[in-house]
């Protein structure tokens, strides 16, 4: 994950994501979900921050929140300063998530946890380890929701989301800058310097996980291809 330590990966996936199909339907089921299985969380987790803006919704909603961000990379902790500068009551934290365990990171626990385009940076023993550390830092009734990029079942299917991404994106730049052309959109998402960096689990997979771990609840509550909002609660 060294890539998401420089600038310009970073900002470069901050441009894409206005472009990622159905990402503010993904947020508001989030919240939807939050409220439903839940109901007024005081204390959120936001594994994988980025720059902040899922956490930024929820406190949006729950100002009087307390909460934690963590992510391993500078440039995007950088930009979640920033855009959480006006809730005092959070803390953003430096951490790797693949080497170091929550109790070590954070030794609290929380209503509400919740993870956005990140856990499938990690290995897939890690993720299963993370579930169940997710679990054990959750208090009792608290929920994980997880939006997340997940793996397809067959190639076909792959190559198909790929496309079918690099449509979507398109059509977001072009809105923003009218020369570019498809073509163009491809190139930059075939030799984008992340893109190793992801390793892919199927979402039934990971929902098991969950389940091995003694979630309740868990169910995968969105999915378009390679993009799904799964998770569950703590009892």
């Amino acid at each position: 994950m060294k890539s998401w330590k420089e600038e310009q990966v970073v900002q470069a996936f901050i441009d894409v994501r206005p472009g990622i199909p159905y990402g503010a339907d993904q947020m508001k089921i989030m919240v939807h979900l939050v409220a439903e299985l839940h109901g007024k969380p005081a204390s959120i987790l936001d594994l994988g921050c980025g720059d902040g803006i899922t956490g930024e919704v929820l406190l949006q909603l729950y100002p009087e929140a307390s909460g934690d961000f963590i992510d391993h990379s500078e440039p995007m902790l950088a930009k979640a300063e920033e855009r959480l500068a006006a809730y005092p009551s959070i803390r953003i934290i430096q951490a790797d998530l693949e080497t170091e365990k929550l109790s070590d990171i954070t030794n609290q626990t929380y209503d509400c946890i919740v993870s956005s385009y990140a856990l499938h940076h990690l290995t897939h023993p890690r993720k299963r380890s993370i579930y169940e550390e997710i679990y054990k830092a959750l208090n009792p009734g608290g929920v994980f929701l997880n939006v997340e990029h997940v793996a397809s079942r067959s190639e076909r299917i792959e190559a198909i989301w790929d496309h079918t991404l690099v449509n979507h994106i398109y059509e977001h730049r072009r809105t923003v800058e009218p020369t570019v052309t498809e073509r163009d959109v491809w190139n930059a998402y075939i030799n984008r310097a992340d893109r190793f960096d992801n390793i892919l689990a199927p979402v039934e997979d990971q929902c098991s996980w969950l389940r091995d771990s003694g979630f309740v609840d868990v169910d995968i509550y969105f999915k378009y291809f390679e993009l799904a909002v799964f998770g569950g609660r703590r009892k």
